[in-house]
């Protein structure tokens, strides 16, 4: 949670759009914690689902004929997209 709300993005949101979108003058206390029940889960749950796919890319990627494929895989995006650029 500390790591999310010390990203530059998130201070960025917090602190420069959201007041354009919420009055803060007429914020109550209900409303307050009314947003955090709402950004908590967000602010959680992002970050928890990439630490999930992270650890379920790991398992998969185990195998060394696994980690070789991929590895090719993504040599031959990178390829493509540098031969894409090159003929712009």
């Amino acid at each position: 949670m500390a790591l999310t709300l010390g990203n530059p993005k998130t201070i960025a949101f917090y602190a420069g759009l959201l007041p354009t979108f919420i009055d803060l003058e007429r914020l109550t206390a209900a409303d307050i914690g009314l947003m955090m029940l709402i950004m908590l889960p967000v602010v959680g749950g992002i970050p928890t689902a990439y630490a999930y796919a992270a650890a379920r890319a790991r398992r998969f990627l185990n195998s060394r004929r696994r980690l070789r494929l991929m590895n090719r895989m993504a040599g031959t995006m990178m390829i493509g997209s540098g031969v894409v650029v090159a003929t712009r």
